[in-house]
């Protein structure tokens, strides 16, 4: 991505080198003097391309989360982004599994790079991406710091070396100083990374503004966070010990990564994909702690997973005074005052799940699994209505079914899932291309009464996935070069009422 300025720069100092050179051609200027101009002249042309790759990953992230309702998803996206430049998405590797790890893209988006590649061959130029039908330049730029031309499985001169990567940062907000929090206004995070062949391993500290550096027995910071992983291309694909995400299917059920928001004007809606993948992310309270495997057996696929860890919660002490209760959940993940740090890893969480999936010829289904477990009982609260149909006990199950598949230029994929309680969450979506310069997309999803999942993020255009029904749909054309017109509807229906609604 280049800006303006930095384009005018680009060309007067092109157009001065010209000028320049043909100059000293026709005077016969002196060659050593000639020559070292030059360099100059195109070592500054050359610096005017660069952009800071923080400042491009924040412009990303902003305009990613322009229609999400979280307040944190632009940080949330942030992180995203910054794994993706440690670890390049390879395009030219024609596989939809690695292509999609570019999150941001449609599901079309992906299968034409795929296809474009296996028809066309490797991709020589980022620039070439633009050519493809349903891309357009803001999207190329997006993907030109994230993307390697390198084929997925081309050796790396150094997978035998240790390799380490280190960063941190320190970030304070100017004029925020409040006198009564518990530590420093400074917001520090550093990460920590090594790789060697097929094993990666990881450390993630941060901690939040007014909050201790250094807590607990033994000292470490608010929030720490390690992993180690092991990659291979054989029936083991991944194993996961220490802290983890995982994502099966729409969501419903499990998705500890970035939830999927709902908008008028997105291009198309991500489909049934699962993944687990080590945990480098600062939620302190969404994402696993144990071990994850997930095995291949041609085209069966096998994911387990454990995970015990203590979660921020508010608990309430029984009038007896023998065993307390968990009233809420806290999850914030802010530290900073005596009340907030009473909160603090407060409750044992128990997880455990199973994934099972089977590649079809022009098919994927999966059934997933997961149950949830606390060592003291959740108990919502008294007779207030909003508290009627929240979850109270100690376990909670869920079962899913989903599905994606491929049609000519028709995708659908859908998913089910349904607790103890008999509540469901259900997702239907369907997206076609009646040609290649337009993109139809329909999805339906109803959510009942009483429906929640404790690691679960669904496809939802709002703040909350309870109780209500939704059909939207949009379009996308591209009218000509670089130029698209986009419009939808959303039509929802919730029977309590809402804040500010009349009915």
């Amino acid at each position: 991505m280049i800006r303006r300025s930095d384009k005018i720069i680009k060309e007067f100092l092109a157009l001065s080198a010209q000028v320049f050179v043909a100059f000293a051609v026709k005077k016969k200027t002196n060659k050593n003097i000639y020559c070292i101009l030059i360099i100059i002249i195109h070592t500054v042309c050359i610096y005017s391309q660069s952009e800071n790759i923080s400042d491009i990953i924040s412009n990303t992230a902003e305009e990613l989360s322009s229609d999400e309702s979280d307040p944190e998803a632009a940080s949330a996206y942030i992180e995203k982004l910054h794994e993706l430049t440690e670890s390049l998405v390879k395009i030219n590797s024609a596989s939809e599994t690695e292509i999609s790890r570019l999150f941001f893209l449609s599901d079309f988006q992906v299968k034409a790079i795929a296809d474009y590649v296996r028809t066309s061959g490797k991709i020589v130029s980022v620039f070439e991406i633009a050519n493809i039908p349903g891309f357009d330049r803001e999207t190329v730029e997006m993907m030109i710091p994230l993307i390697s031309l390198q084929s997925k499985y081309e050796q790396e001169t150094d997978s035998s070396k240790w390799r380490h990567i280190f960063l941190s940062n320190m970030s304070l907000r100017s004029g925020e100083n409040d006198s009564g929090a518990l530590g420093g206004p400074w917001r520090v995070l550093s990460k920590y990374k090594i790789t060697k062949g097929s094993l990666t391993g990881g450390l993630t500290a941060e901690k939040d503004p007014g909050e201790k550096l250094l807590t607990g027995t033994p000292p470490l910071p608010d929030f720490f966070s390690a992993h180690m992983e092991y990659a291979g291309h054989g029936i083991v694909r991944h194993v996961i010990a220490g802290d983890f995400s995982a994502r099966f299917g729409q969501g419903t059920n499990v998705n500890t990564g970035i939830s999927t928001g709902l908008s008028l004007t997105t291009p198309g809606y991500l489909s049934a994909r699962n993944e687990i993948r080590p945990y480098t992310s600062t939620d302190e309270n969404n994402f696993f702690r144990g071990l994850a495997a997930e095995l291949i057996f041609n085209n069966l696929g096998l994911t387990i997973f454990y995970s015990r860890k203590n979660i921020d919660a508010t608990l309430v002490q029984a009038s007896d005074s023998t065993a307390g209760s968990i009233q809420n959940f806290y999850s914030a993940g802010l530290h900073n005052t005596p009340s907030s740090l009473l909160k603090k890893d407060a409750v044992s969480e128990s997880c455990e799940g199973i994934n099972l999936s089977y590649n079809f010829k022009h098919l994927k289904a999966g059934f997933t699994w997961s149950g949830d477990q606390f060592a003291l009982p959740v108990k919502s609260g008294g007779n207030d209505t909003q508290d009627y149909y929240k979850f109270n006990g100690y376990a909670k199950n869920i079962y899913s079914v989903y599905f994606n598949g491929l049609i000519g230029k028709i995708l659908y994929f859908g998913e089910i899932s349904a607790s103890a309680s008999h509540s469901i969450a259900f997702v239907q979506g369907v997206s076609f291309r009646p040609s290649d310069r337009m993109t139809i997309n329909y999805i339906f999803r109803e959510y009942t009464h009483g429906y929640s999942s404790f690691h679960g993020r669904a496809p939802v255009s709002s703040s909350s996935t309870g109780n209500d029904r939704e059909l939207l749909g949009n379009f996308t054309f591209e009218a000509a070069k670089h130029l698209f017109i986009s419009g939808g509807c959303d039509i929802r229906n919730f029977p309590w009422l809402k804040y500010r609604n009349s009915g």
